[in-house]
């Protein structure tokens, strides 16, 4: 039986300060639609690992817990019940699945079943995986042994692709436990970025998983700036006006011109933020940080000397000048960065998305949360193969959000059974036809973000 001894009586309303203090893996309780589950049990034996279930921990799941599972599966936490938590204004909450939705779903469920395949079954991302971490690191070998700096600069801008293709694939992969069934694959997938990019993958779990795929482009509506999202979360002033109601200044004007080159500093801004974020604040926006297990501490703190010393330290003590070491690490940082800003970038902050508004006094998105994966999200290139081997699949970035579990090599298949579905519905399904379109549409949005009182919705 799940321990609840000591604990709140079942019946009892749960305060978010009293869930919030049971985050730990043998301490686990989680909010579902209201109703408080003391899942502590349920830990070792989750199929779906022990990061998936412990991360949503001593907080609201229920979008997560919605778009990774079967409906069934909700019968299930029945035994689990503790209580009914009280809302206070720390998460937003959304409507009940649709039939929209519910029907979807299944649809999904039967295309696999079907098949008899795992949505999880892709052998050529673990190749994939091989293939990219190998090119990176040979990229990053014979860019430090060439005797020619020009080639030197071009294999670090090659690692660079190499980098934020890793980021892409089996990190992405591994943040969304979208790869094999096995919990230490996951694991693994995600310990590539800590020590080939340097950055945590910890961090990034509560940014991505915790934080921008349960909330995506969830704003509070304030002209000071912030927004659930962390993704879009942003500051009073900001260094860009990508919100409506944010408050206008001048610069912003040129914010179409500057902002892109900024996006250079992703890497860097990341690598800081993990710092911060982590011991520091201990909070990524409304997204407070899970205590880390001892395995996610070595990776980031293991990570991040082992970065150090493979991208700048060894190459400047056996190989090139210190000079040639930092410059080549900033030349393949920054086109890293470029590829993953703008990739992020096109796909929620461009004129076809949506902004939801919480209420402030509810905490309610009047929003069918499905609807809301669509309304927020834009789309491109699909049938190209090259450019969705280049992003990840995530020009299908709709099917990812509603889908999140599923391995980007089945996104190409699913998409149109979602589009056909949003016909159907009458959703709208926003899809541009290249990665340019995209790109271009990202531009033209912070243009007319950056004049005063500019407001698409």
């Amino acid at each position: 039986m799940v321990q609840q001894a000591g604990s709140k009586p079942q019946g009892k309303k749960i305060s978010w300060e009293e869930l919030a203090k049971h985050n730990v893996g043998d301490d686990c309780w989680m909010a579902v639609r209201g109703k408080v589950y003391n899942v502590t049990d349920w830990v070792p034996k989750h199929p779906g690992g022990y990061d998936t279930i412990v991360l949503n921990g001593g907080r609201d799941g229920t979008q997560l817990f919605e778009a990774y599972h079967p409906i069934k599966t909700s019968l299930l936490l029945q035994k689990y019940y503790v209580g009914e938590v009280e809302y206070d204004g720390e998460h937003p909450y959304f409507p009940p699945m649709s039939p929209f939705y519910i029907e979807l779903k299944q649809k999904i469920e039967n295309y696999f079943i079907d098949r008899k395949m795992s949505p999880r079954y892709a052998p050529e991302m673990l190749i994939r995986t091989a293939g990219l971490i190998t090119f990176t690191l040979l990229c990053h070998y014979l860019a430090i042994t060439t005797s020619s700096l020009t080639i030197s600069v071009i294999l670090a801008a090659l690692m660079g692709v190499g980098c934020a293709l890793i980021s892409f694939m089996p990190v992405h992969e591994g943040s969304h436990a979208s790869t094999t069934e096995s919990p230490l694959v996951w694991r693994l997938m995600g310990a590539v970025h800590d020590f080939v990019n340097g950055a945590s993958f910890y961090t990034w779990l509560h940014q991505h998983f915790l934080g921008h795929h349960p909330f995506t482009n969830v704003t509070n509506g304030s002209e000071k700036g912030d927004a659930i999202d962390p993704d879009v979360f942003t500051n009073d002033p900001d260094i860009r006006r990508i919100k409506p109601h944010q408050r206008w200044y001048q610069r912003y004007k040129v914010q179409h011109l500057y902002v892109p080159v900024l996006y250079g500093l992703l890497g860097i801004k990341y690598r800081i933020n993990d710092f911060v974020i982590t011991y520091s604040l201990k909070t990524n926006g409304v997204i407070r940080m899970n205590p880390m297990t001892q395995w996610h501490e070595a990776m980031f703190l293991g990570g991040k000397a082992f970065f150090v010393f493979y991208r700048i330290i060894a190459p400047a003590i056996y190989f090139v000048p210190l000079w040639q070491s930092i410059l080549l690490f900033v030349v393949s940082d920054l086109i890293t960065s470029y590829i993953l800003a703008f990739v992020f970038q096109v796909n929620h902050v461009i004129p076809q998305a949506k902004w939801p508004t919480v209420d402030p006094k509810t905490g309610f998105v009047d929003w069918d949360w499905a609807k809301m994966q669509i309304g927020t999200t834009l789309d491109y290139a699909h049938g190209d193969w090259m450019t969705t081997f280049l992003t990840g699949a995530l020009n299908y970035q709709v099917t990812h959000h509603l889908f999140p579990y599923i391995s980007q090599v089945h996104y190409p298949e699913i998409a149109p059974i979602i589009r056909e579905h949003c016909k159907k519905y009458g959703v709208e399904y926003h899809v541009l036809p290249t990665f340019t379109d995209a790109f271009k549409a990202h531009i033209q949005y912070l243009a007319i973000m950056g004049h005063d009182h500019a407001d698409f919705h």
